[in-house]
């Protein structure tokens, strides 16, 4: 956690990247509990709903925690069972983010005083990166909160039924708001056990057509039937177990 941050030019945000993989990059004071310390914070979004966010992040807080770090997990939006399952993942409680809700003030006072004393803090959002309260302006979306935290953002896209088409999508969400700090995409649903290939042009590391050189740092092959119930079931039991937190899609 301890290396050299180097700018964005193009967001005015911060990254860090070291030997072509993407850490977490611009962190968040926890001055709420009037400490010092800088917790890095990553936000997963996803290009719309069902498309593997609770998959990836679960699957991160728990490569994380496996790996001896203390993970502060946080959920955009009032939804109750994600935070569940993230409990679950990382043995601590998981923190809702609304921004609709809550406003920018207490959104970034909770992640401070929920962050502290953690390696990393790590927010799935909720819906379409830019799916809020209405379609108009982003108040409530993940986009929102991510530049309120000033966090670099992985988005999720399920290239189940993609190949080509993929690069397209991604140029959209990259070019649609210039302020968000995209910082790289999983691949969901491949057909393989790497990226698709419009993620490798010419053997290289950045996405087709990527004007800022996003990369595609991890993506899942498709398994079958590994996925979580619906909100409409689960509601009626919710995670009961660690093998609920691994077999997660969303």
């Amino acid at each position: 956690m301890g290396k050299r941050l180097t700018e964005n030019p193009r967001k005015g945000l911060w990254a860090l990247r070291e030997d072509g993989c993407l850490h977490a990059g611009q962190g968040i004071r926890t001055d709420a509990l009037n400490a010092s310390e800088t917790v890095p914070i990553l936000v997963i979004a996803g290009v719309s709903s069902g498309v593997g966010k609770t998959t990836v992040t679960l699957g991160l807080l728990e490569a994380l925690r496996g790996r001896g770090l203390t993970v502060q997990a946080f959920k955009v939006g009032p939804d109750f069972i994600d935070p569940a399952y993230h409990g679950l993942a990382t043995g601590r409680p998981s923190y809702n983010l609304d921004g609709w809700m809550c406003g920018r003030e207490q959104v970034v006072a909770t992640v401070g005083e929920r962050a502290a004393g953690a390696d990393l803090a790590l927010v799935e959002g909720v819906m379409g990166c830019f799916d809020g309260t209405g379609g108009l302006s982003e108040e409530g979306s993940t986009a929102q909160i991510a530049k309120w935290l000033g966090a670099p953002v992985i988005l999720v896209l399920d290239a189940g039924a993609l190949v080509r088409s993929a690069a397209a999508v991604v140029l959209g969400f990259e070019h649609f708001d210039p302020e968000l700090a995209l910082a790289g995409v999983v691949f969901n649903r491949t057909w393989g056990p790497g990226p698709p290939p419009v993620a490798q042009p010419g053997g290289g590391e950045g996405l087709q057509g990527s004007a800022a050189g996003l990369t595609a740092p991890g993506s899942a092959p498709s398994r079958r039937p590994s996925r979580v119930c619906t909100r409409s079931a689960t509601v009626r039991g919710g995670p009961r177990g660690p093998r609920d937190s691994r077999s997660a899609r969303r």
